[in-house]
Formats: structure tokens, C-alpha cells, sequence
């Protein structure tokens, strides 16, 4: 790539186009983007199962996630747990009708991959996976986890 605009725009390449499956079955199932991903994040991430995980791992804001997650709740999609050991941990889980919603959840991430990687060898996404990888920590150190 001679040119870093190209990267930058890419990386907006594929955001948007993931976005737009997002969007696609939000619009569908009544809920927000933030909402899927939260949902999508507990059923990919077992025990990984709190807030502060999904604020860690995937770098949402702590005030966007808290809000969606009681937004969830009140639709019936998540329940609350509290921790054995430490009260002050607070485990989410999916509802029966959350997990009636997976497949068409998953369904919007599958076609994303497929799209991305449709011409890809596996050694070309072992590749990829490695070298974007190795982008992410060299950013991540730089304090770039977008969580500010």
C-alpha cells in the first residue's frame, strides 16, 4: 500500500459494510447496534459474561454499554446475576428469547465473513488475521483502544 490513506479507508470500507448487516437486522428485530453487539459479544464469549468485559474486550463505552444493557434487560433479552464471591460482580446472560434471536444475529455476521473472505485461501486469512493482529497491539499500546 503507497499510500496510508488507502489503509484508512478500508478499515471505513469495512466498517461500513458491516454495519450495514448490522443495521439490516436491527431494523428487523427493533433493537440498536449497540444492543446487537452486546448480545452477540455474551453468546461468542462465554464467561466473559459482565459489563466491564464487554467494555475491555471490545472497547465500547462504559456509559453506551451500561445503558444498552438495561435497555436489554427491560426488553426481556438479558438477565442479572450476582456473583457468589464478590457481590459487587454483576453477570449478564441471555434470555430464552435472546437465544431465539441468535440465528438471525449470527446470521448478519456470517455474511460479513463470507463477503470479507470469500476469495481467501486459509493461508491468506491465517495471514491477514496475524498481521492484523500485530496492528491492533502496536495501537493498542499507544493507548488507542477507543475507550477514552
Amino acid at each position: 500500500m503507497n499510500n496510508h490513506m488507502e489503509l484508512v479507508n478500508g478499515l471505513r470500507v469495512i466498517t461500513r459494510f458491516y454495519d450495514t448487516q448490522r443495521r439490516a437486522v436491527c431494523r428487523k428485530l427493533s433493537i440498536s447496534q449497540m444492543e446487537f453487539d452486546i448480545l452477540v459479544f455474551l453468546h461468542n464469549n462465554p464467561g466473559r459474561d459482565t459489563a466491564r468485559d464487554i467494555v475491555a474486550l471490545r472497547g465500547l463505552p462504559k456509559s453506551n454499554v451500561s445503558q444498552a444493557v438495561e435497555v436489554l434487560m427491560g426488553k426481556g433479552l438479558l438477565a442479572r446475576s450476582q456473583d457468589a464471591e464478590d457481590r459487587r460482580r454483576v453477570h449478564l446472560s441471555l434470555t430464552e428469547a435472546a437465544e431465539q434471536l441468535m440465528p438471525q444475529l449470527l446470521e448478519a455476521q456470517q455474511t460479513f465473513w463470507e463477503q470479507a473472505f470469500r476469495d481467501f485461501s486459509a493461508q491468506d486469512a491465517e495471514c491477514f488475521a496475524a498481521l492484523y493482529g500485530r496492528i491492533v497491539k502496536n495501537l493498542s499500546e499507544k493507548g488507542g483502544n477507543g475507550n477514552e
